[in-house]
């Protein structure tokens, strides 16, 4: 931090100052102030040397060690920060590249029924039909995943993340654990797709989601 660093640069500065004692004898304006202080000291000059350099040599030891320990300690953090938000980033991205076809269907699917274009029988058959296209894998971890990223988001980003896990998890579960899904179920699902997509030419993230993603690869690039 940054108390630590500024010790440590003091215990520099003061450890350059005693070993440029001898040149500073030297210098007229500092040499006879500096003869008198020492002239004062009578036989005790070598032992008040001696005194001087061990506490320096301590002091600088002792800080130098810990400006190592919270440099390492810093490291880690970051390295386990951009390990987090690698894998938030690439839960995201991967929902919405691998998943593009179901959804896409799966919203026409939902408007026509909406829209009574077509019965709920055929509406939960063809459900049963594509949801074996869905390919949904998140971190199983995700809960606490997210929480490590609290150090570095506002909570509203946070709170958006959290969002968007619950609504990927709602619809997983649905899709792997439903046996006889019905058009409440399915209605639930195209609701979770609205709110965390857009329907374009392929489905893609909505504004939300998209800052999220901007903000978790500056925050990667910035640990690289």
């Amino acid at each position: 931090n940054r108390t630590n660093n500024a010790l440590f640069i003091c215990a520099i500065i003061f450890s350059i100052l005693f070993l440029a004692i001898p040149i500073l004898l030297k210098l007229p304006c500092l040499q006879n102030l500096i003869k008198l202080f020492l002239n004062r000291m009578g036989p005790y000059k070598a032992s008040y040397f001696e005194a001087c350099g061990a506490m320096i040599g301590s002091f600088l030891a002792v800080i130098s060690a810990i400006w190592i320990q919270n440099r390492s300690e810093a490291k880690q953090r970051n390295d386990a920060i951009k390990k987090y938000a690698t894998i938030v980033y690439f839960d995201i991205d991967k929902f919405y590249r691998e998943n593009d076809i179901f959804v896409l269907c799966f919203i026409d699917l939902h408007q026509s029924y909406a829209q009574h274009k077509k019965s709920k029988e055929y509406i939960i058959k063809k459900f049963e039909q594509w949801r074996q296209y869905a390919s949904i894998f998140i971190d199983q971890e995700w809960i606490s995943t997210v929480a490590e990223l609290g150090a570095v988001f506002d909570k509203q980003t946070i709170d958006d993340i959290y969002s968007f896990y619950g609504k990927v998890e709602y619809i997983k579960g649905k899709l792997d654990r439903v046996i006889e899904p019905s058009c409440d179920d399915i209605k639930m699902i195209a609701s979770h797709l609205h709110n965390i997509g857009e329907k374009k030419t392929y489905y893609r993230p909505n504004q939300t989601i998209l800052a999220i993603l901007e903000k978790l690869d500056d925050l990667i690039k910035t640990l690289d």
